[in-house]
């Protein structure tokens, strides 16, 4: 019956695994903390702008240095792009200038690995998954001391959903 999910633990990495469960917490934990964004009855979603504007320019200036965000300014990943009716190609995005920019380009990592066309789990793979694991731990640390951040760390770890999903 589940036959289509036969193998598929095989197809990708522990890393990646890491990544999808602690970005999706992360997005909660920005819902809950502080930065949501959305309209009365409709989908609530994280505010990634508002909180690229909390951190700042100083933090984003921390992470255009940091040797383990590196692939992000010199070989960051492509998106998946309709170019035609039913057909997609990978192109490359703009060049990331900002922290809004560097904040799409984790996303777009989470989005090719569990969206996209990868089939297996290469080494260029690992080294986006772990620059954006080091983007996402560095932001997170940065909370605590961060005027108006400082909520995401502890929704990351005890903000429980209210009325259940």
């Amino acid at each position: 019956m589940n036959h289509y999910r036969a193998g598929i633990e095989h197809q990708t990495s522990a890393d990646a695994v890491t990544l999808f469960a602690v970005f999706s917490r992360f997005e909660f934990a920005l819902k809950r903390g502080g930065f949501l964004k959305g309209v009365v009855s409709k989908a609530a979603h994280p505010d990634w702008e508002k909180f690229s504007r909390a951190l700042g320019t100083v933090f984003f200036a921390a992470m255009r240095k940091a040797p383990q965000a590196d692939i992000f300014f010199s070989d960051q990943p492509k998106s998946l792009t309709v170019i035609a009716a039913n057909e997609v190609a990978f192109t490359k995005p703009a060049t990331v200038v900002n922290l809004q920019m560097l904040f799409e380009a984790v996303r777009l990592v989470r989005n090719n690995l569990f969206h996209g066309e990868k089939v297996y789990v290469g080494p260029r793979d690992q080294a986006l998954i772990a620059a954006s694991l080091f983007v996402l731990d560095s932001a997170m640390n940065a909370c605590s001391t961060t005027a108006g951040c400082e909520a995401v760390p502890y929704a990351f770890v005890f903000a429980e959903l209210k009325g259940g999903g």
